[in-house]
């Protein structure tokens, strides 16, 4: 199966990589300091601008912003020199991030807000840090701390906050609305067409299961996203219930 084209065109892009069978390849603070340099070395180098990141034992989230269609150039440059970087420092071999890049397109600018908080989020969800700005590898904390990168210093997030907001909106953890909409987003199909962004019209789970009001209507609507394509894993993930529970459903309208 081919691999689904990667949307390059200029903008905002959400980027996340991990390491290959979830080894820790940026554990040592070392390697997460030297992962840094070498990414402001490749924002300058491919004109892109960081507007967050947070670097984590086993992967990284980049919130960049880039001017020409240069994302999986400057992508893979970046992973390129750290698993160099990597193999040489520990003698080892082979492979250091488990696939290709993942990236989407940020086409919605209100959007920009809630991913940016996602991933400032992030050493909280791995428990690296109580609260957003306190975690060492992440722009939060160099914003906080006066230490903010050459690539991040057009940053859309400095310009709509004061350090003072900065400070009350971290205190705000993402609300149940905010990580429905990041599902939500991940969710849609979206092309290039002529080289303008275009979205496909598909329900996204969220708005499938929304306005269910009982059982019933529930497994109805579970029925429904199943046929729309959704994988049974998806639906038993979102709707925090078992993939037997989900088959059972399945199977029983299957034979009534």
């Amino acid at each position: 199966m081919p691999r689904k084209k990667r949307i390059e065109i200029p903008g905002f892009h959400h980027v996340y990589n991990k390491s290959i069978d979830t080894m820790s390849v940026l554990e040592n603070d070392d390697d997460k300091e030297k992962f840094i340099e070498i990414l402001q070395e490749v924002a300058i180098q491919y004109n892109l601008t960081v507007h967050s990141f947070c670097i984590t034992n086993t992967n990284y989230h980049l919130l960049v912003e880039n001017s020409m269609p240069n994302l999986s150039l400057a992508m893979r440059q970046l992973n390129s020199i750290y698993a160099m970087y990597f193999n040489k420092k520990y003698t080892r071999q082979g492979h250091v991030w488990q696939d290709r890049f993942k990236s989407w397109y940020i086409s919605n600018l209100k959007y920009l807000q809630t991913i940016y908080k996602y991933i400032e989020s992030n050493p909280i969800l791995e428990d690296l840090a109580y609260s957003i700005g306190e975690y060492k590898y992440s722009s939060s904390f160099m914003i906080l701390n006066n230490s903010i990168l050459d690539c991040a210093k057009k940053s859309f997030i400095l310009n709509r906050f004061t350090k003072d907001e900065l400070i009350e909106y971290f205190q705000t953890p993402l609300t149940n609305e905010e990580n429905a909409s990041i599902y939500e987003f991940r969710k849609e199909k979206v092309t290039i067409e002529n080289e303008k962004f275009v979205k496909q019209k598909v329900q996204s789970l969220y708005y499938i299961f929304k306005d269910s009001k009982s059982k019933q209507e529930r497994n109805e609507k579970i029925l429904y996203a199943f046929r729309k394509g959704y994988k049974q894993s998806e639906i038993s993930n979102y709707l925090k219930l078992s993939d037997s529970s989900i088959s059972k459903i399945i199977l029983k309208s299957r034979n009534s």
